[in-house]
């Protein structure tokens, strides 16, 4: 498909360099999965996600969101002024994180009621500086069209950290092996993606160029990103990890470590499209004219529903079956929270690529608003759930909360450009119907038998029709440009 497109569809060619690396990382993923869930126990997964939690709280402050201008930016010595500027920020923020934690991680235990080692917490301060430095080096390489560097530098982080995983589990399984492989997958990625930058010389001569005053100025014309942006990721971050805190304070780490990886395992699908669809579309939305946007943005939802739709609405189906199978009994409850969260989550797949639209027109503001909107709405559906002490039910309403907000937030700012709820969700039906046809043989299987093998083979049969189908399409009916 690359060489097919490589000529005739830039776009889609940029994105295909980017998800290659990306199908191949969550291949091993999910190849290496099973293993993963057989070392480590849902109460280490539990431990990680709070771990992760609480990164998460704080990483969307690394680089003052300076380092998302860098493919705005046409000029080479200002790009230089911001990735000089955006690292920086990262630092300071690392070692404010450092001495907070050093001080006041058991505060935040005893808040919070976590089960967590306390020292662990110490770890977060590491992790969030090389999450930022190689962030920060992903958008310069994104701003050069460097995609298939980017593609690379995925597939080696997986690597690195499925096989630390794999050796860490073997001879002591604990959540410390869950989250030093996963700072050691960062250091990976940061030491190439500079490595990269280095040998290709993307950078400018970095501290002859870095002026106060041009600093200054910088900062001016950004200011946007700093403000509105940098507070509405904020929020967002917070909404979708100050929950799973909020649970700890009513669930056992049992319960955490269902939902964390229910909810990691499907967003590994998402990640297909946020990170690599997003990066590409964010350059290209802001290049091309505004009469252009419409069409594109809509070529760009229906592609995503014709190939995306499918693994949704297969975890819609049968997704306690497919957790019990592969990663034993003990995740059968994560396959039920993956079940309930599917429409939540699907929204989030086909939408978000387009998040960078409130960029682009300028919206960060109202992109804020909607995230504070998120943080309340989460907060109180994990409460009330929390209070009737009921885990599903509590799933139950922070998939339904997610719904709603998500879902006018995203066609707040298609509507933008004049795209409707009805042409968007003409196309969803359509694929939906589709793909809902193609597994009425594996529906009927579950419906009339126990043998979950029966389920499963069908399952893979009738995708394998449904994505040559797709496939077919993709090739002769649809042309990104």
């Amino acid at each position: 498909m690359l060489k097919k497109f490589k000529n005739t569809n830039s776009f889609l060619s940029n994105v295909l360099k980017i998800a290659s690396g990306t199908l191949l990382a969550q291949a091993l993923g999910y190849l290496f999965l099973p293993f993963i869930t057989r070392l480590y126990t849902p109460e280490n997964f539990g431990e990680f996600g709070i771990f992760m939690a609480i990164f998460g709280m704080i990483s969307p402050l690394l680089g003052g969101k300076f380092e998302v201008a860098l493919v705005l930016e046409k000029d080479k010595k200002q790009k230089m002024n911001l990735y000089l500027l955006s690292s920086g920020i990262t630092l300071f923020v690392s070692l404010i994180s450092f001495f907070f934690f050093l001080f006041f991680r058991q505060n935040i235990i005893t808040i919070f009621k976590l089960v967590i080692n306390p020292n662990l917490l110490l770890l977060i301060p590491a992790s969030l500086l090389l999450f930022g430095l190689h962030r920060v080096n992903r958008f310069l390489l994104i701003s050069n069209n460097s995609f298939g560097k980017i593609s690379k530098t995925i597939i080696l982080g997986k690597i690195v950290n499925i096989g630390s995983k794999l050796i860490l589990g073997l001879f002591k399984p604990s959540s410390f092996g869950l989250i030093i492989s996963d700072i050691l997958a960062k250091i990976a990625t940061v030491f190439y993606t500079t490595l990269v930058i280095i040998k290709h010389r993307l950078y400018v001569s970095l501290f002859k160029y870095f002026y106060k005053d041009e600093v200054v100025k910088l900062i001016k014309k950004y200011k946007k990103f700093p403000t509105y942006e940098l507070m509405g990721d904020w929020f967002n971050s917070i909404s979708n990890h100050i929950p799973l805190l909020i649970m700890a304070f009513f669930f056992n780490n049992n319960i955490i470590g269902f939902y964390i990886f229910s909810n990691s395992t499907l967003k590994q699908i998402i990640a297909l499209t946020s990170q690599n669809f997003g990066s590409v579309y964010y350059k290209k939305v802001s290049e091309i004219a505004e009469i252009e946007r419409k069409p594109f943005t809509l070529k760009l939802i229906k592609q995503l529903s014709v190939f995306g739709i499918l693994p949704f609405v297969i975890i819609a189906i049968g997704a306690p079956e497919i957790f019990s199978f592969f990663f034993s009994e003990k995740w059968n409850t994560a396959g039920i929270y993956a079940q309930i969260m599917t429409p939540y989550l699907f929204l989030i797949f086909l939408l978000k690529p387009i998040n960078s639209l409130y960029r682009v027109y300028d919206c960060q503001d109202k992109s804020l608003f909607f995230n504070i909107i998120n943080f309340i709405l989460s907060c109180l559906a994990v409460i009330v759930g929390g209070l009737t002490k009921n885990d599903t039910h509590t799933i139950i309403l922070i998939s339904i909360s997610g719904v709603l907000i998500y879902g006018y937030r995203y066609f707040w700012i298609l509507n933008k450009m004049k795209i409707t709820f009805g042409e968007v969700i003409k196309i969803i039906k359509k694929y939906l119907l589709i793909s809902i046809v193609f597994l009425l043989g594996p529906i009927i299987v579950k419906m009339t038998t126990d043998h979950v093998i029966y389920f499963l083979v069908s399952l893979v049969i009738f995708s394998i029709g449904y994505l040559l189908y797709a496939y077919k399409i993709e090739l002769h009916k649809q042309n990104l440009n």
